[in-house]
């Protein structure tokens, strides 16, 4: 059984409304089972194929120790640490399946958040553990708006990071293990922060999408006059586990 969670971050403690929870996700209400040990329910399942999609309520924050590390990564967001500082409760969704490939296991999670966000004014962020990332909610909703096998809500998924270095800037990403894959890293470029935010979006969204692990020793297209090649070694940072190093060789085919 897979299982992969998600958090969402609460300004106020009040209670979900669970039948609007249901309605969000689309899904009879009849199809939600609350908790019958809570009064009102702190917690409730709903069936996904091969597995059940859950939410679990907690009047109190997400250990700040468990999220420090991904509001000082948050590039892209200024205002996540008073955000994350300032939040009274969470709930955390959860989805397994023995069935559903991870790409479509993680679609019916990135619904269930959607629909707490659709029904909480007071969200305040969403966590992915798994990718060491928050998002702001409002961002969330728009990528989950239009998500779909055909549509991969990419930047919901994995985390990109910068790292600037003596030569100029290297990048990596977080999460990619949620998928089976090697996570992704460039080092000592001169590109732009955004062509090279760029690069590791595209080669992860093709990894995932396609499920393919770029093997060692592999070169890879990236336009008709680039390419990169790809390298399984330790990583620059974190814990050093084995990832998928892009290597930039640009030259004309």
């Amino acid at each position: 059984m897979n299982r992969i969670i998600a958090m969402v971050a609460l300004r106020a403690t009040d209670p979900l409304d669970w039948p609007r929870i249901a309605d969000a996700f689309g899904i009879d209400r009849a199809s939600m089972s609350l908790d019958p040990d809570s009064t009102p329910p702190a917690a409730a399942t709903m069936p996904i194929p091969g597995g059940v999609l859950g939410f679990m309520h907690t009047a109190a924050p997400i250990p700040w120790d468990d999220v420090e590390w991904s509001v000082r990564a948050a590039w892209h967001w200024p205002a996540a640490e008073a955000e994350l500082r300032a939040h009274e409760a969470h709930v955390v969704v959860f989805a397994e399946s023995d069935t559903l490939a991870p790409t479509e296991l993680n679609l019916q999670l990135v619904g269930g958040v959607a629909s707490v966000i659709a029904t909480r004014p007071d969200a305040a962020a969403v966590f992915n553990p798994h990718a060491s990332i928050v998002i702001e909610p409002a961002r969330y909703a728009a990528e989950a708006r239009n998500a779909s096998r055909e549509a991969l809500p990419i930047l919901l998924w994995i985390g990109l990071h910068l790292v600037s270095d003596s030569v100029g800037l290297s990048a990596y990403t977080t999460g990619m293990e949620m998928f089976g894959l090697l996570n992704l890293e460039v080092h000592d470029t001169q590109w732009s922060p955004p062509d090279l935010l760029n690069l590791l979006a595209s080669v992860a969204h093709y990894e995932i999408s396609t499920g393919n692990q770029l093997g060692a020793g592999q070169s890879v297209g990236l336009s008709e006059h680039q390419r990169v090649e790809t390298q399984h070694q330790p990583s620059r940072f974190g814990d050093g586990a084995v990832s998928c190093h892009l290597v930039l060789g640009l030259r004309a085919f």
